[in-house]
């Protein structure tokens, strides 16, 4: 009977000390991977999203950011008249913040008027979308910056 009750126990005991297989809740959103080189497709302009188009004088030919593989840092890039960067800090539900906007002081086209005042104050949330698209967006979930992936920045293809 003791032997019994001492495998009994030694049982009872393996039965709570084994780590459960379950990784966690398998329910919980994940927070999708930004990390890249990301190029501005469309941008909202007085409340509407249009396609970005490089003007004549343009210095660069699209407007940039590079994320780093990490959830808070710097992102840098440029706009097509300037070099840009501002830090930034993925929290959860896909929220970000991003602040300390600078970069050098060129006059700016209106493209890169509305990329710099929706970095600076209206960007709360992002997504990835069906067409893997990051999209950042006002805290009412309107989008505001859409990004395609890309292969290098400007100045990485010239060199």
């Amino acid at each position: 009977m003791r032997k019994k009750l001492c495998l009994f126990v030694v049982l009872a005991i393996l039965v709570f000390m084994v780590p459960s297989c379950d990784d966690g809740d398998s329910t919980a959103p994940q927070t999708p991977d930004i990390s890249g080189i990301w190029k501005v497709q469309k941008i909202s302009i007085s409340g509407e999203l249009k396609n970005v188009v490089s003007p004549d004088n343009a210095s660069y030919s699209a407007i940039t950011i590079e994320i780093p593989e990490t959830t808070q840092g710097y992102m840098g890039g440029h706009t097509f008249q300037n070099t840009m960067g501002f830090e930034f800090k993925i929290k959860e539900d896909r929220q970000i913040i991003l602040k300390h906007y600078g970069g050098s002081r060129g006059e700016e086209d209106k493209w890169g008027y509305a990329f710099q005042d929706h970095i600076m104050f209206n960007v709360r949330k992002f997504d990835i979308s069906k067409n893997n698209e990051l999209i950042f967006m006002d805290s009412q979930n309107n989008p505001l910056i859409v990004f395609v992936k890309t292969v290098a920045l400007d100045w990485e293809q010239e060199n």
